[in-house]
């Protein structure tokens, strides 16, 4: 697998060869003696087979989530718990040279959601919205909230990260409106009863708008309870930092932080 030279590789590497004069190219136009060994590719130990993989990676932005198919059509959102045992080891591969794992990539996103178990898989927007799910599929309305989270945090952090996220909301919409079209969503199918049935269906979305209103914003949520339960007397302001620091750029709300500390 070759890698990839990060943004900040990459401009550090062409500033050097500035020094002597010179540009970087694809033919490795370098001056005589210039040590470009570091850009030998790694060798990935990591035994992944994606042929065996159920789940195929449709977009991800590589921190956080990603979207994916399985040969039926159904897609899935999936929260990249980088924080897991053994995660770096399994899903990501590791540099000899700078004695470092390089940074996540499209086949260890797919293989880490590939190794959740069956039984451990959610459906829709009430599920994802827990939060105890890593992976769930999506229906209409769980659709048109990623589309509306990602929407909000697109302009947010490193360029790298924004085309990413870009690309995200981009498959995402891409879901909603085929959901839309296909009807495929239990959520929003139309009831064609009246009176009794008509009033129950207006106060569940009551309650639906409620808890929607309430809820932790789904891009910072696993991060933002699994700091509170390891510092439970943490203020808003260490939380708001240490989100800031998992989400680059992400500011995070004093409702998000309240809440959370209720559900604790």
């Amino acid at each position: 697998m070759k890698r990839i030279l990060s943004f900040e590789d990459y401009t550090n590497k062409a500033n050097e060869a500035d020094m002597f004069g010179v540009t970087t190219s694809a033919m490795g136009n370098l001056p005589s003696g210039y040590d470009d060994s570091d850009s030998e590719e790694p060798e990935d130990t990591r035994g992944i087979d994606p042929s065996k993989h159920a789940l195929k990676l449709v977009a991800t932005d590589y921190n956080d989530f990603a979207v994916l198919q399985d040969k039926n059509g159904k897609r899935y959102i999936f929260y990249i718990d980088t924080e897991a045992p053994n995660f770096d080891s399994d899903y990501k591969v590791y540099d000899e040279f700078r004695n470092e794992y390089l940074d996540l990539d499209d086949l260890g996103i797919e293989a880490a959601a590939n190794d959740v178990p069956e039984m451990e898989i959610g459906y829709g927007a009430d599920d994802w919205i827990k939060g105890e799910k890593q992976l769930v599929e999506i229906d209409e309305e769980l659709a048109d909230d990623l589309v509306e989270d990602y929407e909000a945090i697109i302009n947010k952090g490193s360029g790298r990260y924004r085309m990413s996220t870009q690309k995200m909301m981009e498959a995402l919409k891409k879901i909603a409106e085929e959901l839309k079209s296909s009807n495929e969503s239990e959520d929003y199918e139309e009831s064609e009863t009246d009176g009794k049935a008509g009033d129950e269906e207006s106060e569940t979305d009551e309650v639906t708008e409620v808890m929607e209103a309430e809820g932790i914003h789904p891009a910072i949520r696993q991060k933002l309870m699994d700091y509170l339960k390891d510092n439970p007397d943490a203020t808003y302001a260490e939380a708001k930092k240490h989100i800031g620091e998992k989400i680059a750029g992400w500011e995070l709300s004093s409702e998000d932080f309240e809440e959370a500390k209720k559900s604790m």
